[in-house]
């Protein structure tokens, strides 16, 4: 699961405006990775980035382990 959500704008930041969310300490406990995009330009490559660690590290990184087998 990919999950976006909002933000307050950059220039009301670490004032304690409304609505302002420590988006790290919020998810950081749930996700498996937590960013925030600073600017609309990052947007794809901030995406890309999470397609590719949800996916593409996930099967270099696993391995299949056959739990029915016996330790000898």
């Amino acid at each position: 699961m990919i999950l976006i959500v909002g933000q307050v704008a950059q220039q009301h930041r670490g004032r304690g405006a409304f609505q302002e969310l420590d988006v790290s300490n919020f998810f950081g406990g749930i996700a498996k990775w937590v960013t925030e995009i600073d600017h609309a330009s990052r947007m794809w490559e901030t995406y890309l980035s999470s397609i590719y660690r949800i996916y593409i590290r996930k099967t270099r990184s696993s391995s299949t382990v056959d739990t029915r087998k016996r330790p000898t």
